[in-house]
Order: structure tokens, then C-alpha cells, then sequence
């Protein structure tokens, strides 16, 4: 079984949320988190990461392998319409 979602408050957009999770798999918890927390979801896409986004993983451990300071973290990018906010 996958991990399962960490709640946390992601910034909010007019039109849903932006949430970066590591691996695919924790998708359906996080919809079902939503939900379970009475939000509405209408939908969720996983988009898998760009070649630009594979770069900067590989860069921020060589960074961290050097010591210093990583970009920030890459992963699954999921868009989730919510009808409201609680």
C-alpha cells in the first residue's frame, strides 16, 4: 500500500488547487482525504514530471550529496477542481 497523504494546506486558486505529491499512487488517498474532509472534487489529474523537472531532481541530489541547498522538490502534479473550501 502506497503512503498515505499528509494533510496540508496548499495555496488556493480560483479555479481548485495545485498539489505536488511524490508518487502517483497517493492520488486517490488525497482525493479521498479531500472528501472525507467535505470538500467537493470533481476531478484530479496526474501529470507526470517534465524533462525539466527530472533535471532539477537530479541537480538537487548532487546538491544535497555536496551540502548545499536543494531547488525545490519535484513530483506528480495534481490539479484537483474543489467545489468549496472548508
Amino acid at each position: 500500500m502506497p503512503p498515505r497523504p499528509t494533510p496540508c494546506a496548499p495555496p488556493r486558486a480560483p479555479d481548485g488547487l495545485t498539489v505536488r505529491v511524490a508518487e502517483r499512487e497517493v492520488v486517490p488517498h488525497l482525493v479521498r482525504l479531500l472528501v472525507d474532509r467535505g470538500l467537493s472534487v470533481y476531478g484530479a489529474a496526474a501529470k507526470a514530471p517534465t524533462l525539466e523537472d527530472v533535471y532539477f531532481a537530479v541537480e538537487a541530489r548532487i546538491a544535497a550529496s555536496e551540502g548545499r541547498p536543494a531547488p525545490a522538490p519535484t513530483g506528480d502534479l495534481v490539479t484537483t477542481p474543489v467545489g468549496s473550501f472548508s
